[in-house]
This record gives structure tokens, sequence and C-alpha cells, in this order.
């Protein structure tokens, strides 16, 4: 079983958090979503939680876009950003940098981008942790030799 992954939610409606949690849990994806809308809370759960993936719903924040790229930014933060826009042709989709765009209505890509991005993750875990075993095989090596 996969571990969990933390996900921060921008968005009003609880409804949608029922519908993003059900979309993931039904093939698998193990998470804990934690809904926001407001700047403070949004900043406390970005501190406090570290997340993998963050989630903005349009119209989803008491807080603006730009706002939300700035927090991120200040807070050093960088997960893995979706955009779930009311349809894909939505301006703010292409003029924002997103990781990716999913349709807010229907939601059944957003679990295909959330397990591509947490198997990309472990894969890269993965890799740093054969380049460190390298590291200190090579470190042995030398110790032998010299």
């Amino acid at each position: 079983m996969q571990p969990f992954s933390n996900i921060v939610l921008v968005e009003k409606d609880k409804s949608n958090l029922k519908k993003i949690k059900l979309n993931l849990t039904n093939i698998g994806i193990p998470t804990y979503i934690h809904l926001t809308s407001k700047k403070a809370s949004f900043i406390k759960k970005l501190e406090k939680l570290n997340p993998d993936i963050v989630l903005i719903a349009s119209n989803g924040a008491d807080f603006d876009l730009n706002e939300t790229f700035d927090i991120l930014k200040a807070l050093n933060k960088k997960p893995y950003t979706i955009y779930l826009a009311e349809n894909l042709a939505d301006p703010i989709a292409s003029a924002f940098k997103f990781d990716i765009t999913v349709n807010k209505i229907d939601l059944t890509a957003l679990p295909i981008f959330v397990m591509s991005f947490l198997l990309y993750k472990k894969v890269f875990a993965e890799r740093k942790q054969i380049a460190d075993l390298t590291n200190q095989l090579s470190l042995i090596d030398k110790r032998i030799a010299g």
C-alpha cells in the first residue's frame, strides 16, 4: 500500500472535497485532504503539512491566485499544483504556471495526474537513495584501495 499523501485543497465548497476524495480513494490513492479558503489558514497548512500537492479551485478562495503563488514562493514551498478549472478553456489556466489543469466538473483525470506525480516522487526518492549508496560504496572502495 502506498503511503498517505498530503493534499491542500483551496476551495470553499465542501462537497467538492468529498468528490475529490472519492475519486482518489476509488483507485487506491490514500490521501489526507485539507480544505481551506482563507489566506491565514492556507499559510498555516503549508507550514505545518508541507503538502505534496496543492489543488486550487477556480473561485475557490477568499484570496486571489497571485496571492496563492506569492505565498508558495515566500514560504519556499514547491508542491505540485493542480488547477481545478470550470472548463479547460479557462484563460486563468494558461495565464498561471500550474503543473496541470483538470476540469472541476469531471474529475476523472485527477487521479491519473495525482498517481503519476506520486509515482514520479517515489522514483525520484529511490534514485536519490541509489546515488547516496553509490557514493558510500565509492568511499569504501577508496578506503580499501588506499
